[in-house]
């Protein structure tokens, strides 16, 4: 006859309900604040036409935690501008930005992973909270993270203006996004604000009426002659510059007479264009086409 032994029974019941609380904790962590993206920096002060705009976007991952980050970017009046790695090597965009990474205390390695994450705020994506995400971890996968301490992700982002994604003059919402396998998690939105220069700087800003393409440059008003570059915001590969002479009629109007060329090419003769602006427009023509467009910075 057999004799069974009760204690030993409940205490292998209480071990296996032990095991399973610690395996659940271990595979099934949360909600915590995971990730948080975050922009400093920025001046409280409008920028003028011309001038750098710096800031520092950050990428914050709590203790403990694995995040797989596959790249970050800077999102601008709702269009994603410039996409760089994790390491900070560009990937795609940044016409005229410029990304360094300064600091990483977020290493690469193998541990508890998130699978998906909650927003743990309301409202907006102006509010103070927005950035901050909460998940759930289920299993073990690659990413950045697993310390003892928060680690962080930190960069320099430099946009050097004019830049045709730009609104000029007017207020600018900049966003850093950060992208993984399954979702995409944003900063809290910040604005700045880009005005026409003051004093003797000189700067000539033109675009086409569809805000793709943008001549900017300086101008000397002595010897009334203008040099500048056109950047056109769908095809930053192509390049032109443009130079020429320019006449003053009144404080509002004007003429002028501008080469475009290739500065790639120097044999390129270029194309010569002809004509004229007042009341914040501007038409040209050279042979048979015509193009016109908006003066935001006219010559003078």
């Amino acid at each position: 006859m057999m004799i069974k032994n009760k204690t030993g029974g409940v205490s292998k019941i209480l071990s296996s309900v032990i095991t399973a609380f610690v395996i659940g904790l271990l595979v099934f962590v949360g909600p915590v604040d995971a990730l948080r993206l975050q922009l400093d920096g920025l001046r409280n002060t409008p920028y003028q036409l011309g001038e750098e705009v710096n800031f520092v976007g950050s990428i914050k991952i709590e203790s403990n935690e694995r995040v797989g980050l596959n790249n970050v970017s800077v999102e601008l009046n709702d269009e994603i501008v410039c996409t760089f790695t994790t390491s900070g090597t560009i990937l795609s965009g940044c016409q005229g930005i410029s990304v360094s990474l300064l600091s990483n205390t977020a290493q690469f390695g193998y541990g508890y992973g998130y699978s998906t994450f909650q927003q743990n705020w309301t409202g907006s994506n102006s509010s103070s909270n927005a950035g901050n995400y909460a998940g759930y971890g289920y299993g073990y996968g690659y990413g950045y993270g697993y310390s003892n301490g928060p680690s962080q992700l930190t960069y320099n982002i430099t946009i050097q203006t004019p830049q045709s994604y730009l609104n000029f003059p007017g207020n600018n919402e900049l966003k850093l996004i950060s992208q993984t396998s399954t979702q995409t998690f944003n900063s809290r939105t910040e604005r700045f604000v880009l005005i026409p220069p003051t004093g003797n700087s000189n700067i000539f800003l033109m675009g086409s009426e569809d805000g793709e393409a943008l001549f900017w440059g300086r101008f000397n008003s002595t010897e009334h002659t203008m040099k500048g570059e056109v950047i056109w915001r769908e095809n930053t590969a192509i390049r032109r510059n443009g130079e020429g002479s320019y006449v003053v009629h009144n404080p509002h109007s004007g003429s002028f007479a501008l080469r475009f060329y290739d500065p790639n090419n120097p044999s390129d003769p270029g194309l010569n264009w002809t004509g004229a602006y007042g009341h914040d427009t501007w038409t040209m023509t050279s042979g048979n086409s015509t193009l016109q467009g908006i003066v935001y910075l006219a010559p003078r």
